[in-house]
């Protein structure tokens, strides 16, 4: 598999949050993956692979209220708490 193979490997992680459903971005949709789901995502993969670092890819706030730019910043937060948490590194 792609795991096994990228785990003899350094690598980058890159979670783009198009991909998730509610989340303010440069595509926002009510669709994709749960907020839990890309969090339990990035961790089995920082926990798996030899991954270097995390970029988090297409925030986008241009429209987004308090509110919601409050939302987005505690997400990516819990995101790099939990890369940092889970890689080896």
């Amino acid at each position: 598999s792609i795991v096994i193979f990228l785990q003899k490997h350094p690598c980058g992680i890159e979670l783009d949050l198009d991909s998730i459903a509610n989340i303010q971005s440069s595509a926002i949709t009510n669709t994709g993956w749960t907020t839990t789901e890309a969090r339990s995502i990035l961790h089995q993969c920082s926990t798996l692979l030899s991954s270097v670092y995390l970029h988090i890819t297409e925030g986008s706030l241009g429209f987004a209220n308090e509110q919601e730019r409050n939302t987005n910043a505690k997400f990516i937060a819990y995101l790099i708490s939990d890369f940092i948490k889970s890689s080896g590194n």
